[in-house]
């Protein structure tokens, strides 16, 4: 009787002794596939931020021509406002501030006596921070010139620092840029700031979508309100 409980027992002590060893075994493969590298966040999709400046860049060249006819209420003469350059010189990237540059030339003039009255270069530049600015970027056209163009905003407050430069009448542009103005107007901080553009209203949505996705990089934020 002693000799067959000893047996049971022995044979109970190495069935645990099997169950455990199958359990030990078995544990790492519950935790299999469960250990590796952190998960890493996933890049930005679109274009990379130098190409999609340049292709901003190119759209803001070389507007050409615009005529706009002006009839003053009661006056005896018509008039024709007169924008022979009209282009963006420059949109650069530093630093995480977006600068623009335009320079114009305008000229009235008397549709009766063929004579030209009034002359005027100008140039207009704006500066902003890029993570300052709103991705709600809108597209307009001017009614007079019918031009297209996008408007640039900012997230709150007045973000843009803004200048105009007026120079002699009959200077060219090109004798404008190396010389003083005759009259600079003082800098404005203003909260929005108006990019005319060549082409039409599928030009002008690709730029308000090129200006949105850099802002974007930028950590520019919409409106809170």
């Amino acid at each position: 009787m002693k000799e067959t409980y000893c047996r049971l027992m022995i044979l109970a002590l190495l069935l645990s002794v099997r169950v455990v060893a199958g359990q030990e075994v078995s544990a790492p493969g519950k935790n299999a596939g469960k250990t590796g590298p952190a998960p890493t966040a996933t890049p930005r999709a679109g274009p990379a931020r130098e190409a999609t400046v340049k292709f901003i860049e190119d759209y803001l060249k070389g507007c050409g021509e615009f005529e706009g006819v002006q009839a003053p209420e009661g006056g005896q003469y018509q008039y024709i406002l007169h924008t022979p350059h009209y282009r963006w010189e420059s949109v650069t990237d530093v630093e995480g501030r977006l600068s623009l540059a335009r320079w114009s030339k305008t000229y009235s003039f008397n549709t009766t006596t063929r004579t030209h009255f009034s002359w005027e270069v100008q140039s207009s530049a704006a500066s902003v921070l890029w993570s300052s600015l709103s991705p709600e970027v809108e597209v307009w056209q001017e009614e007079e010139s019918k031009l297209w163009g996008v408007a640039l905003s900012c997230t709150t407050g007045s973000c843009f620092d803004t200048s105009r430069r007026f120079f002699s009448d009959i200077l060219s542009i090109s004798e404008a840029r190396r010389s003083s103005p005759r009259r600079v107007e003082d800098k404005i901080i203003g909260n929005s700031w108006s990019v005319e553009l060549c082409g039409g209203e599928s030009e002008a949505e690709r730029i308000a979508r090129a200006f949105r996705h850099l802002i974007e990089l930028s950590g520019g934020k919409a409106p809170p309100f």
